[in-house]
């Protein structure tokens, strides 16, 4: 579990305090996973939903901050616990925010860890395993997949008349809510990147496609429901990205259901591919889950991986593994893409060649294996 603590920013011994003691207990306390310079309201919504619950520290500087008002705030919001810790005891609970009567309030540290180890037995027993939704993939419908590849560049778009294809099959000929989630996922998670994808006509008939499939809720919690599904293979990008810095190695996660800004975690890419979150797929991904969504389907169900060689603008050899990940709930929701420069490693003096194997298999506890005889 992750906990997050809001304080006063001129109060950060107030925050040491506190971090140290959860941390002593096994809890983990949240910081920022994203790169520098995100915008301090985004990293408040990422908070909200990678955490089970805030500590805020009651202080008179904190309770005149305006950012921790949004932090507790968003956390009530969300139904969220919030553990009020008040380091000094002569604060008024009348100066307290109204929202948190109710909450648990501490003033002790114990206290503290006592309240957060307690807001995780609770939020553990509250999230059973989710159900499987039934249905097939929207990719499994051919024809009805409104995803194109521009000619030339390769890059991704969304083909508007295919979707308006999707929404009467999805109305009229076949009940499938895992295809319909696919279909409105596509639109709720390009939503001012770029232009309305549903054509003026169709407005209606995608608020009965809404209705149909009660989808309101999935609309409501899009931003939450896709970082829980997330959350975890993001974490592994940054901290094995960190750890293999460097080593000419990248290592990606690709949402699958939305090739137009496919990327939700990159790391190491400035050296081979360039990518970034927030970019598209490759040509290779979207083929791959157009038209053999299969075959990821079944390297996913025997526990396999698919190995390739291909090129990059940027250079001549990588040698790629695509591992498809998979949730509970939604089935195959990514891929987890790592691609390793053959070619600079290569180009490499003998020195550095030297450098570069001892830092892989220092950080991997292998030996790289490039296959360059193919």
């Amino acid at each position: 579990m992750s906990i997050f603590v809001s304080h006063s920013f001129d109060e950060k011994h107030h925050f040491d305090n506190v971090r140290h003691a959860l941390v002593r207990e096994g809890v983990d306390v949240w910081q920022p996973k994203t790169i520098a310079g995100l915008p301090l309201a985004d990293q408040l919504r990422q908070a909200v939903c990678e955490c089970e619950a805030c500590v805020f520290i009651a202080t008179p500087k904190s309770l005149q901050s305006v950012w921790c008002h949004a932090e507790v705030g968003g956390f009530w919001a969300h139904g969220k616990r919030v553990i009020l810790f008040r380091p000094d005891r002569g604060i008024a609970k009348a100066t307290i925010p109204p929202q948190l009567v109710g909450h648990v309030w501490t003033e002790t540290l114990a206290d503290v860890c006592i309240a957060a180890l307690a807001a995780r037995d609770a939020t553990a027993s509250q999230w059973p395993p989710p159900e499987p939704v039934a249905g097939l993939r929207l990719f499994q419908y051919p024809g009805l997949y409104p995803v194109d590849l521009a000619a030339g560049s390769n890059q991704p778009s969304l083909n508007g008349t295919i979707f308006a294809s999707a929404i009467d099959f999805l109305l009229n000929q076949r009940y499938d809510r895992l295809a319909a989630m696919d279909l409105v996922y596509l639109r709720q998670d390009n939503s001012g990147h770029m232009p309305d994808v549903v054509p003026d006509s169709y407005l209606s008939r995608y608020a009965q496609l809404v209705d149909r499939y009660r989808l309101t809720g999935f609309i409501r919690d899009f931003v939450a429901e896709k970082e829980r599904v997330f959350r975890n293979y993001k974490r592994l990008v940054y901290d094995i990205g960190t750890t293999l810095e460097d080593v000419w190695l990248e290592i990606l996660l690709h949402d699958v259901r939305n090739p137009i800004r496919s990327i939700v975690a990159a790391r190491n890419s400035q050296r081979v591919s360039g990518r970034r979150e927030g970019d598209s797929s490759t040509r290779f991904v979207v083929q791959y889950v157009r038209d053999q969504g299969r075959h990821l389907i079944a390297a996913m169900d025997g526990g396999g991986k698919v190995a390739y060689r291909k090129q990059f603008a940027r250079t001549k050899k990588v040698k790629a593994t695509t591992t498809p990940l998979y949730d509970d709930r939604y089935g195959l929701v990514g891929i987890l893409c790592l691609n390793i420069d053959v070619e600079t490693v290569e180009r490499l003096d003998a020195e550095a060649r030297a450098e570069f194997f001892e830092n892989y298999v220092r950080n991997t506890g292998c030996t790289p294996q490039f296959e360059l005889d193919q």
